[in-house]
């Protein structure tokens, strides 16, 4: 084991490869850490017990040992670290490991596939840095109660024909405008919220939609219609006079309901629950879209497709990532949108960031996109300028097309 001396920021690795251990170890240090590799459980054990790192690398196949059985000891002791899973096993697997350490009320900030890009990890982990063990729970309240906390809209557009995409409503992402780090996005301020998550979640939630219902009630004052997103994890989805309360505050603010969508995601876990279906279907009922979040990350979404009364589906943006670089993952996004809309469903492909994506998309039909290729998350002040820029792009490309 090759040991270092106690920081504020220090990287734990844990790896079955002495030289990826060290590779990674080296990266981390890149990345600002100090850091410590081993490829012995034991000693990674004593040296979570001694040098308290502030984040863990972990790979989930270990000789005598696997990751979940890691994981486990790690919740057992308390352990407050980040932890980043990089491990070679399947995605599904990761996925469900990532579940279990979540579940085990452990600060889980993530994966990374093997074999992986060491300029990428070097940036992931340089990100990580930055936020890990620094924020706490009492600042995340604070930050909300404080209004701290802004929101960011990304457009999301409709294909209308061929070229022809109109944009059609705003996904609405929370920012914290922390004092010391700046701008933290929800992937790296929600991972340290440890046991007071759910809480935490339902008071953000709580925020995004009125402010969200505040915002569009400002555009259409000025002639903007657009429709509105929120992401909602479905354990915050909880109680049958959930529908009511979400009409009465979209009511104050005299907005359609028809114009909000909520993005479900770990959508199954409502079909499992008692009064699940009942309340997602009284919120279509009173008009509410509800879209399944993260389709192709996760085998359970497939079920979710025709047991929930879902109306559009997201496609992962994982798949979306691979469509110009692997013709498998062009069959699998292709035969994903088919489905969903075979089953009624609009689907809406996410992660779209370059012109290439738009082309295979714009041959699948698919129904809607975003990403970065149409906007990247701007301030509500600058949508107005982001859907006239795409709009500009689209009507450029929808000419040049027609001229050639």
């Amino acid at each position: 084991m090759t040991a270092s001396g106690a920081a504020t920021d220090t990287l734990l690795v844990l790896d079955d490869c002495a030289e990826t251990a060290e590779l990674i170890g080296e990266l981390g240090r890149l990345a600002g850490f100090e850091a410590a590799v081993t490829t012995d459980v034991d000693a990674f054990n004593f040296a979570v017990a001694q040098q308290h790192p502030s984040m863990i690398t972990l790979d989930l196949r270990m000789p005598g040992a696997d990751g979940i059985e890691v994981l486990r000891s790690l919740a057992a002791r308390g352990c407050t670290a980040g932890i980043l899973l990089i491990s070679g096993v399947d995605t599904r697997t990761i996925i469900s490991a990532e579940r279990f350490g979540q579940k085990a009320d452990l600060n889980i900030l993530g994966s990374v596939t093997k074999p992986f890009d060491s300029e990428s990890l070097v940036a992931r982990l340089r990100s990580l840095r930055d936020i890990t063990g620094k924020p706490v729970p009492g600042d995340f309240r604070t930050a909300i109660h404080d209004e701290n906390v802004t929101l960011r809209y990304q457009p999301v557009v409709r294909r209308l024909g061929p070229r022809s995409w109109h944009a059609e409503s705003v996904e609405a992402l929370p920012r914290w405008i922390h004092p010391d780090l700046g701008v933290v996005t929800p992937d790296q301020f929600l991972p340290t919220l440890g046991p007071a998550r759910e809480t935490i979640m339902r008071n953000l939630t709580d925020y995004v939609l009125q402010r969200g219902a505040a915002q569009l009630q400002q555009w259409q004052c000025s002639g903007l219609h657009l429709g509105l997103r929120v992401n909602i994890p479905a354990a915050l989805i909880s109680d049958t006079g959930f529908p009511d309360r979400l009409a009465g505050l979209l009511g104050e603010y005299n907005v359609d309901p028809t114009l909000l969508t909520l993005e479900l995601t770990d959508a199954m876990e409502l079909a499992c629950s008692r009064d699940g279906v009942d309340i997602l279907t009284r919120l279509r009922l009173k008009g509410i879209s509800l879209s399944l979040d993260g389709l192709g990350g996760d085998m359970s979404a497939l079920q979710s497709l025709y047991v929930l009364p879902v109306n559009e589906a997201k496609l992962d943006r994982r798949i979306t990532a691979d469509i110009t670089r692997e013709c498998g993952a062009a069959v699998v996004l292709r035969r994903l949108i088919q489905l969903v809309q075979e089953l009624k469903i609009e689907g809406c492909v996410v992660g779209v960031e370059t012109s290439e994506e738009l082309e295979y998309l714009e041959e699948f039909e698919c129904d809607l996109i975003q990403g970065f290729y149409v906007s990247p998350p701007v301030p509500a002040t600058d949508v107005p300028k982001a859907l006239e820029v795409w709009t500009a792009m689209s009507e450029s490309s929808r000419q040049n097309d027609a001229a050639s």
